[in-house]
């Protein structure tokens, strides 16, 4: 077996696994980087009024997240290992309050993840 240390290349993707198949690679990231894949990945990251990161931890430790993370990073071959939390973060100050659905159109937001995807449907501007 051979052991890598990247940086965190770009773009991560599932077909990692197929360029390095045996290789143990050890990187930081987020399970969000998969979501393209696979959008249930979404719930191991910021979920759109989901937990606090006291309630994540608990879900990941005591609740089965650890064990389902484990299913589905195993299915590509993965060891995700919780190494740090950030937890659901507002998406900016607002110059203007947001009064309806279309004080979004055009708006920029920073979101990532599912919240970026009801953004964008909501036609905002996420990056």
């Amino acid at each position: 077996m051979e052991v890598r240390l990247l940086r965190q290349p770009r773009k991560v993707t599932l077909k990692m696994t197929s360029v390095f198949p045996t290789s143990l690679i050890l990187l930081g990231g987020s399970a969000v980087e998969f979501a393209g894949t696979d959008l249930t990945f979404n719930f191991f990251t910021t979920v759109p009024f989901g937990p606090d990161a006291p309630e994540f931890l608990a879900w990941i430790y005591h609740g089965g997240g650890l064990e389902l993370s484990d299913e589905m990073f195993g299915e590509h071959n993965i060891k995700a290992i919780p190494c740090g939390i950030i937890p659901p973060e507002a998406s900016g100050w607002l110059r203007k309050g947001i009064t309806s659905l279309d004080d979004l159109k055009g708006m920029k937001m920073r979101f990532f993840g599912l919240g970026a995807r009801v953004m964008d449907k909501l036609r905002a501007a996420t990056r």
